[in-house]
């Protein structure tokens, strides 16, 4: 094929801009040299903003958030940790604070004063003389996911604090027990030699598990609230109550003494399975509602009123086998129900 020599010359002006060093199809930048890189790895104390713990004892005197680095010993004498100011967050980050070897050791966490905002968590306390946890003068205050055993008493927190996720066991005291206001929730009690479970006027205890326990299981003060919790083989009562509580939808059974007692005034018994307890429930108050629980096969009666009581409420319940019968002071100056059995059951509010 030939090419015509006149096309190709006008083609060439064209092809030799493209190759120009002068084209202006991108700006030039500044040609001076930047200065030296900036440093891009993150601090020590950017990557870790907490405070190592690594030895005992040890007080805390300065608001801020610490951890522990391994598995610590205590000494004879003194608490493991001391927290002395508020504002403080101490992990344990699943490490233990054992007692000293040879005794002697008081609190594995101590705090001694009335500090606010503390928080603890993620950790086991063992082997201490005083309490795994000793931090009665706390307020407002939380401590989750943590296991008390083998101590003078398990977790002995303050005021309107929150105990979560927590375990105590074969503790020579109580296993948790929490001032008034405070809230227990989803935390297991254990074989202690005191109460699983003490808290104070005006405390919400719930899906807890209290068992084998040498006193009660789960004893609580007056105006509180225990809701879906277990007791089960404690010594004393399952679940014992002050005045103003309710207990709902709890099981309380093959305690020694009562599987509920409730000896206030006032308190709202409502859902709740005690069966193969010494008594299924007792009241040594005034003005309870008792309505719709199952005492059953009980050693001795299902339902015990104490003769001195007065107005309480006893409606819907059923108490069958048990080794005295069902109901005990059943008349008197109480509004009760009939006791019938289902199948010939003419009040709505009938007893079985």
């Amino acid at each position: 094929m030939k090419i015509r020599r006149h096309s190709l010359l006008r083609a060439l002006p064209a092809l030799a801009a493209l190759h120009t060093p002068f084209a202006t199809g991108f700006a030039q930048g500044s040609l001076t040299p930047p200065g030296p890189p900036a440093p891009t790895m993150l601090t020590l104390a950017q990557m870790e903003p907490r405070t190592p713990v690594s030895s005992l004892p040890i007080t805390i005197t300065q608001p801020g958030s610490y951890f522990l680095t391994t598995n610590l010993t205590g000494v004879s004498g003194a608490s493991g940790i001391t927290i002395a100011t508020n504002d403080v967050t101490l992990d344990l980050r699943g490490f233990t604070l054992l007692g000293p070897p040879a005794g002697g050791g008081t609190n594995g966490i101590s705090v001694p004063s009335a500090q606010t905002n503390v928080s603890v968590f993620n950790g086991a306390l063992a082997s201490w003389t005083g309490a795994g946890v000793g931090a009665a003068g706390v307020f407002s205050s939380r401590f989750e996911r943590l296991r008390a055993s083998n101590c003078g008493q398990g977790l002995v927190v303050g005021n309107n604090c929150s105990v979560q996720d927590c375990t105590a066991g074969g503790n020579l005291g109580n296993g948790i027990a929490a001032g008034y206001g405070s809230l227990v929730r989803d935390c297991a009690a254990g074989g202690n030699f005191g109460n699983g479970f003490y808290v104070g006027n005006n405390g919400v205890v719930i899906s807890c598990s209290a068992t084998e326990n040498n006193l009660d299981g789960v004893a609580v003060a007056t105006t509180c609230t225990v809701k879906d919790c277990t007791a089960a083989g404690n010594g004393g009562a399952g679940i014992s109550t002050q005045g103003g509580c309710t207990v709902k939808d709890c099981t309380a059974g093959n305690n020694d003494d009562d599987g509920i007692a409730a000896y206030g005034d006032n308190n709202l018994i409502v859902g709740n399975n005690c069966s193969g307890n010494g008594f299924g429930m007792v009241f040594g108050g005034a003005q309870n509602r008792v309505d719709d629980n199952l005492a059953g096969f009980n050693s001795f009666n299902g339902i015990f009123l104490v003769q001195t009581n007065v107005g309480n409420l006893i409606i819907r319940n059923s108490a069958p086998g048990n080794g005295s019968g069902g109901y005990y002071n059943y008349a008197g100056n109480n509004d009760y129900a009939p006791v019938q059995t289902p199948a010939s059951a003419t009040s709505p509010w009938a007893n079985f």
